[in-house]
């Protein structure tokens, strides 16, 4: 224990650190996410909190939790299977249903992580990834109901978070009607509809990021030494 000094004043007793004594000094950790390793003070934020507030960096793998059930990436595959395109009514219901259910099991992680409490400076990035992740499920909810009904309305009808209504992309939705059949109606619906959707949507919201690192004292470093 360190040598204390006693300083009388006034008639109180002050405790205070002998000359030449050290405070303590916060332990440092780090955190490795990926290509990404973090190093912060444990007595500024928990090992914990940090990598659940990563859901929230301008690098987030939030959205690829949507692309790993997406239907529209497997479609063609399931058609294989099932013995073609032509072959829908035996294997398409029950394809749309299961992949409805995939994509809703994701709704639900996403609507837990928008209702989780974060740091005041994590507010706008949240938002933003959230509704980044919200606005994939709606595309692939909208593309399964294209390729179900074989009809490109739902791509004109569908709420799509962070995109303005007058921004739904109508040349690509008639481009998508043009086609007779399900699997075109998909391809045209998936490249130039989404292309063009994603287009509308702003930009991830760095300074709230960079206020969240240097609030909590965290350091940022990206490394792709491990990738090559």
């Amino acid at each position: 224990m360190a040598r204390l000094a006693v300083l009388l004043w006034c008639g109180w007793i002050l405790w205070a650190p002998a000359v030449g004594a050290k405070a303590a000094s916060a332990k440092k950790s780090t955190l490795t996410d990926g290509e990404w390793e973090y190093r912060f003070a444990e007595d500024s934020i928990s090992k914990a909190d940090l990598r659940a507030d990563l859901d929230f960096s301008d690098h987030s793998e939030v959205v690829s939790r949507v692309i790993a059930v997406s239907p529209s990436l497997q479609a063609s595959k399931a058609a294989r299977a099932g013995g073609g395109w032509g072959a829908w009514a035996t294997w398409g219901p029950e394809w749309t249903r299961k992949s409805r259910v995939a994509l809703d099991e994701v709704r639900a992680g996403l609507q837990t992580l928008k209702e989780k409490t974060v740091p005041p400076e994590l507010e706008p990035a949240r938002t933003f990834v959230v509704d980044e992740a919200l606005l994939s499920y709606e595309l692939e909810m909208a593309l399964l109901d294209v390729v179900e009904k074989n009809d490109a309305a739902a791509l004109a009808n569908r709420k799509l978070p962070g995109v303005a209504i007058g921004n739904r992309c109508d040349s690509a939705v008639k481009k998508v009607e043009a086609q007779p059949s399900r699997e075109g109606k998909l391809e045209d619906a998936r490249f130039e509809w989404v292309n063009c959707v994603v287009q509308k949507k702003g930009n991830y919201p760095k300074a709230a990021w960079r206020a969240f690192l240097k609030r909590y004292r965290v350091t940022e470093k990206h490394d792709t030494s491990a990738n090559e």
